[in-house]
């Protein structure tokens, strides 16, 4: 297969700085510290609000909303979550919460992006 360009109109005319990949989903940063995702939607792990499959780059609305401007991304390797880091370092997982790997301290799936208690403030 052939690799092929994803056109800039998908991710709102915005130029990606970042992206990630995981077994079943996949993630880009705009320039402007917009998310989106695509792929298997399976566990909530595209942070739509839904599990629903989608087949191109789709902004994460709840981050969007909340103002929230991400850095960095990771996709679950072969498992249905995903974590983001924002600028000002607070840290949000969505997806499959089995256990317990979204850092909330249950095993509960989460749809869209939700808060770790804590937030990252760099390498000591």
């Amino acid at each position: 297969k052939v690799p092929l360009q994803i056109s800039h109109e998908l991710f709102g005319n915005e130029r990606v700085v970042k992206v990630a990949v995981g077994g079943h989903h996949s993630a880009a940063i705009t320039e402007s510290g917009k998310l989106y995702t695509w792929g298997r939607g399976g566990y909530g792990r595209l942070g739509h609000g839904n599990s629903e499959d989608v087949g191109t780059p789709s902004l994460v609305h709840k981050l969007d909303v909340d103002n929230i401007k991400v850095v960095s991304v990771a996709c679950g390797l072969g498992d249905a979550h995903t974590l983001v880091l924002s600028d000002t370092g607070i840290v949000l997982a969505f997806g499959d919460g089995d256990y317990g790997k979204l850092g909330l301290g249950n095993h509960d799936r989460h749809r869209e992006p939700i808060k770790v208690a804590s937030t990252f403030d760099g390498p000591p």
